[in-house]
């Protein structure tokens, strides 16, 4: 009777040693995916901020028509930049997805929505304001092609009274 005692003690020590293991594996695999998870976050949030401040300054500031071409690469450069970054944006998504299978009650779906809605907006912000770029060169261009229209039926009209008083 004390060997079948012993022998289940043995069994339980071995069933307990086994489940802390994976307990703790458990545990240090969390404890990666949040580091990686608040790494990220860390990163994004900061390239967010700084972004929107570059964002700030470039449409805050009123444009000459003659710089429109230079306003247009700079906003695109910007724009190639949000683009560029939306991997980071998928990866921290992905991270989220495994912190709340193994935290369901978690706040972090909240603050990485936040951070997406916030990429979002900036993305669709930039989107907008290269197209009015574009169409805002494009209105320039045609007003140039305008004036020298007028500027060339002008210097026809010109020589058109010129040689009427010539012969008057």
């Amino acid at each position: 009777m004390i060997c079948l005692y012993s022998y289940n003690i043995q069994a339980d020590t071995m069933l307990l040693k086994q489940e802390f293991k994976n307990t703790k594996e458990a545990l240090n695999q969390n404890l990666d995916i949040q580091s990686q998870y608040e790494t990220i976050a860390e990163k994004v949030s900061n390239w967010l901020k700084e972004t929107e401040n570059n964002l700030k300054s470039e449409s805050s500031v009123q444009m000459d028509l003659n710089n429109v071409d230079q306003k247009s690469e700079d906003v695109k450069k910007l724009y190639d930049n949000v683009k560029k970054f939306q991997p980071e944006m998928k990866n921290l998504s992905d991270i989220t997805e495994v912190l709340v299978k193994s935290s369901p009650e978690s706040r972090i779906p909240q603050y990485v929505q936040h951070l997406n809605t916030r990429y979002q907006s900036l993305n669709n912000f930039l989107e907008k304001y290269l197209s009015k770029l574009n169409e805002l060169n494009k209105y320039k261009q045609l007003y140039r092609e305008s004036v020298n229209d007028l500027e060339s039926w002008l210097d026809q009209a010109n020589i058109k009274i010129s040689d009427f008083f010539m012969y008057c």
